[in-house]
């Protein structure tokens, strides 16, 4: 996508739609739980990264915008 195609609205939703990662609560915990070991060795770096993709599968309920599992990698983060 070149700039331009960005500034179109559909355009733009497309292209998350097709490359954002898909929910999974399982992959986030275990996101988690490699952060929490990697924090616990003393690589913050790495613990910082897998909170942070901890945070991008986790899922949450749109409706009431809130979701456990990103509250913990938040947190953790």
């Amino acid at each position: 996508f070149t700039q331009i195609e960005f500034l179109d609205l559909e355009n733009f939703q497309n292209y998350i739609h097709a490359n954002w990662p898909r929910k999974n609560e399982r992959l986030s915990a275990q996101n988690r739980e490699d952060g929490n070991t990697a924090f616990q060795s003393g690589n913050h770096e790495l613990a910082v990264v897998l909170y942070t993709e901890a945070m991008k599968y986790s899922p949450v309920d749109c409706t009431l915008k809130e979701g456990e599992a990103k509250a913990i990698a938040v947190a953790n983060r």
